[in-house]
């Protein structure tokens, strides 16, 4: 599984272009927010997926996760 997205920190205030897609994704008549690194990983987890991990991808905007669901 990979998932490249814009990410929030996992204290949710930064990166500042995933902190504006987050507050773009909150205005009225709209439906989305941005998730942390490890928001993702737990929905992966749910999904049962294991090794996740979380790395950077584009510097102050996109994250990549990476991770594998089990035969």
């Amino acid at each position: 599984m990979l998932i490249v997205e814009y990410m929030l920190n996992d204290d949710k205030k930064g990166p500042l272009d995933s902190v504006f897609r987050h507050l773009m994704g909150l205005a009225p008549g709209r439906e989305g927010r941005v998730s942390t690194g490890a928001e993702f990983c737990e929905y992966l987890e749910k999904a049962g997926c294991v090794d996740m991990r979380v790395t950077e991808f584009i510097s102050g905007s996109l994250g990549r996760i990476t991770g594998r669901k089990p035969e």
